[in-house]
């Protein structure tokens, strides 16, 4: 309680506590969906929406946003404490891209049943010790949500089972590694890094 008080009187000092009015008179006019881009071979869809609002000075503006499909992403740790990350080429980047593992929700799926699968399917690892650590959104103008787990003593199956479209490449790091990596923006999901080594009390960068 202490601690709320304390912000709301820094947000009244900065005066940050107007920005509430402000948001409470956004009005949203109409939406509309301007286009689909559907590969019918991937689950991962996006629909471009334009959003029309009336600002709180009376002025029309467009947003355009993305609706997309929500996603689920892991950081595995084995029980010999190594954290397995995965390579592959990212299109919008044009290059390759070291990510913690992960994918997309399937319709309906429960969200640990589908940090499971994601895990298994892009590096074999397997694990009954999975945790959610907290959801965020891909971005301001996106509705897609990112869930993310840590899953803890995981082992190796031996077998992938990658889809059609995906080609990657698996690669184990040690604890410290990972945290050289965060602190030079080596790796996507570093978000989800970060939150996992907070649960497992390793957020020390002592280089």
């Amino acid at each position: 309680m202490k601690a709320k008080k304390t912000l709301k009187k820094s947000l009244e000092k900065n005066g940050l506590c107007k920005l509430e009015k402000y948001l409470k008179r956004m009005r949203k006019l109409k939406e509309k969906k301007v286009k689909i881009v559907i590969n019918s071979n991937h689950k991962y869809g996006k629909k471009l929406v334009v959003k029309q609002y009336e600002l709180p000075n009376g002025r029309i503006e467009n947003y355009i946003t993305t609706d997309e499909v929500s996603s689920v992403v892991i950081f595995p740790i084995t029980t010999n404490n190594e954290i397995y990350l995965v390579r592959q080429y990212r299109p919008g980047l044009d290059r390759e891209e070291l990510e913690l593992p992960g994918g997309a929700l399937d319709q309906g799926e429960d969200l640990i049943e589908a940090a499971k699968r994601e895990l298994r399917e892009e590096t074999g690892l397997l694990s009954n010790q999975v945790v959610h650590l907290g959801t965020i959104n891909y971005g301001p103008y996106s509705s897609g949500l990112k869930h993310m787990f840590i899953a803890l003593n995981c082992v190796d199956s031996g077998t992938q089972d990658l889809d059609d479209n995906e080609f990657l490449c698996v690669e184990t790091y040690s604890i410290d590694d990972v945290k050289k990596l965060i602190k030079n923006a080596k790796i996507r999901g570093f978000d989800c890094a970060y939150m996992a080594l907070d649960y497992l009390k390793e957020l020390n960068f002592n280089f």
